[in-house]
């Protein structure tokens, strides 16, 4: 896996062959990676090691003007302090999506309510 110095300028320029993705991993903060679709769909990724020895990936966001390279950074730096501790982002974040998916719903007002939500995250 070969990294790169990740700059917004470099961001920019960044370009998938057609029918692959591109994957830059940045030199200066180990585990975080920009994909690039041959789309040009750019997302920030961050790949770490949990305590047990898994690498889970977990999806920061999509590269915007709000989300650049040192705003992806200073992501991964916070979520690092987290793992430090024992916290496992992705399976945090999966749980807490499948508990969601999980709620009794009682009445009309809640299906309606669970159909949008689901809607809005496109499943």
């Amino acid at each position: 896996m070969a990294t790169t110095k990740l700059t917004d300028k470099a961001v920019l320029a960044a370009k998938a062959p057609s029918g692959k993705r591109l994957e830059l991993w940045d030199e200066q903060t180990p585990g975080l990676c920009l994909r690039v679709s041959d789309k040009g769909k750019k997302v920030w990724v961050y790949r770490y090691r949990t305590a047990d020895g898994r690498q889970p990936r977990l999806t920061l966001g999509d590269y915007s003007g709000a989300h650049g390279v040192r705003w992806a950074r200073d992501e991964v730096e916070s979520l690092r302090v987290d793992i430090r501790k024992g916290a496992d982002p992705a399976a945090e974040r999966k749980k807490a999506r499948l508990a969601g998916k999980s709620q009794a719903i009682k009445t009309f007002d809640d299906l309606a309510d669970a159909y949008l939500l689901a809607m809005e995250r496109g499943e």
